[in-house]
């Protein structure tokens, strides 16, 4: 009998062992798993204050989960995303990026909207939401103007005008960031073509239009940042630009204004990276972007409209958006399927342009 119980306790601390392995190993997996945070990644400087003043924090204090914002923008991001997701190490839970052409041609490194979760939609302009995204807000493309050189009234009101050096003389500026179709579109715009016949783009027609404005360009800008600067430097007196940073200038006493007229808009979307740990989070999030009073704050702030159509009751009355009455409708959108299909051709007639 003895020898039987010296032989039985191995066996005992060895369960023992495993057990406490086991515990350890489940701890531990729960940690990883640990939903007291999520990590997004935006844009940067002025755009993501004001994500988290609407977004961010109110989110934290409701929730108690953490937002960690990080900045990584355009192409790069998107390649960052791309290895995370291929290597099975996600580190981003969310993506805050332009628009729905970028989105497209990734939809196989992104999860699928869960609108079981994401569920406050009923409001939501039809450009709003899709498969793989939704958006919170609502941007455009205009023309910048600086009024010390062009007084209100006598700035240029059109593409055209923005092309006609002689009329509006000047030192002019254009985005290289990684959106093409942009720049090509106001192209021919300026050259003519309706906004409701600009896709299929006519490329031969768009790049002479371009040829004729490309000795004027002082600064092709690459972010949002050097845009700004270029303007309050003064630079250049003209320039292409997202219409948050134009009256992010304006507001803070540059003198540089805004042209409505032909504004090229689009919606900002929010993505979730396939693989993320905390994907049912990550969507009650997007839900909690689609409360129009936290569009509102977004609009107030920056200047940029609100994809729920009630979002215009919390917004101040002083500010305008892409969105507002009278200026919604002088805008104009590209088909983002077709970009989304057509990206590679786009992108690779724009760097043999550059290249010239």
């Amino acid at each position: 009998m003895i020898g039987q119980k010296e032989i039985r306790r191995p066996k005992r601390g060895i369960c023992m062992c495993l057990f406490i392995v086991m515990l350890f190993v489940f701890t531990f997996s729960g940690m990883k798993a640990d939903c007291s945070e999520l990590v997004v990644a935006s844009w940067g400087g002025h755009y993501n204050k004001a994500e988290r003043k609407a977004f961010y924090d109110p989110f934290e204090k409701e929730t108690g989960i953490k937002i960690i914002d990080l900045t990584a923008v355009g192409s790069d991001a998107w390649a960052k995303a791309r290895t995370q997701v291929k290597s099975g190490n996600v580190e981003w839970d969310i993506i805050s990026t332009r628009t729905a052409s970028k989105i497209v041609p990734n939809q196989d490194i992104l999860e699928r909207i869960d609108y079981s979760i994401v569920t406050d939609t009923g409001k939501l302009m039809k450009s709003a939401k899709g498969e793989y995204w939704t958006s919170g807000v609502v941007s455009s493309t205009n023309i910048a103007y600086n009024s010390d050189t062009y007084p209100d009234g006598k700035h240029p009101k059109t593409w055209a005008d923005f092309w006609d050096v002689q009329k509006f003389p000047g030192s002019r500026s254009l985005p290289n960031w990684g959106g093409p179709e942009e720049v090509i579109a106001v192209a021919l715009v300026a050259d003519g073509v309706p906004v409701d016949k600009l896709i299929p783009f006519d490329y031969e027609r768009a790049f002479k239009k371009l040829d004729q404005i490309k000795p004027h360009v002082g600064v092709w800008w690459s972010s949002g940042a050097q845009f700004q600067q270029i303007l309050r430097d003064k630079e250049v007196v003209l320039a292409m630009g997202w219409n948050g940073r134009i009256t992010s200038l304006r507001d803070k006493g540059s003198p540089i204004n805004i042209e409505w007229n032909q504004g090229l808009m689009y919606p900002s979307c929010w993505v979730v990276l396939k693989g993320s740990k905390k994907k049912d989070l990550a969507m009650k999030f997007l839900n909690y972007t689609l409360d129009p009073r936290r569009q509102a704050m977004i609009a107030d702030e920056m200047g940029y409209g609100g994809t729920n159509t009630e979002a215009g009751k919390y917004t101040d009355p002083k500010t305008i958006t892409p969105t507002s009455p009278g200026i919604f409708e002088t805008q104009f959108t590209l088909d983002p399927k077709w970009l989304a299909d057509n990206q590679k051709e786009i992108t690779e007639k724009w760097e043999t342009w550059m290249a010239k």
